[in-house]
């Protein structure tokens, strides 16, 4: 092995939801400034995961490079039935396109079967479909516009 390769193991653990700001701020809202679009109201009550890498030979530090946060609920339609959402999944962008991301929805979605969600669900950014459809997330309308940039809902029954 050269001298410049190194070895990462990764982590995925429940973090506080306050930790999952900055990742938010830099890769999703790098312009806002008043951190609106940031934070969520419902941040207290949801669950936050969060990726960190250990690279060999770095003194056992643990960099976080990866959250998603997900947010349980019973379905007004069908009292027996859990929904969940999740938001704000986001990768830095020097960690994105190595699988980072794709470990990190695999586990929240893991997560959600075992704690008997039905359906999970979110709002992504169209320009992100080519990870999400890896796991058989489907659009489930027509998509729509926020703040100049174009969203659509999908959705994965996982009972």
């Amino acid at each position: 092995m050269s001298k410049t390769q190194r070895i990462m193991s990764i982590l995925i653990k429940e973090i506080k939801y306050q930790d999952a700001i900055p990742i938010r701020k830099v890769v999703m809202y790098p312009l806002d400034s008043d951190n609106r679009n940031v934070c969520l109201e419902e941040d207290p009550s949801g669950t936050h995961f969060g990726l960190f890498v250990k690279e060999s030979g770095d003194n056992n530090s643990e960099k976080l490079v990866s959250i998603v946060s997900l947010f349980l609920y019973k379905d007004p339609l069908k009292s027996n039935s859990t929904v969940a959402q999740f938001r704000k999944f986001a990768t830095l962008q020097q960690y994105q396109n190595q699988g980072y991301g794709s470990k990190l929805l695999d586990y929240m979605i893991k997560h959600s079967q075992e704690n008997s969600v039905d359906l999970l669900w979110c709002n992504a950014r169209t320009s992100a479909l080519s990870i999400y459809s890896k796991f058989s997330l489907q659009p489930c309308d027509k998509p729509y516009i926020k703040n100049n940039i174009e969203f659509v809902r999908l959705e994965r029954k996982l009972k």
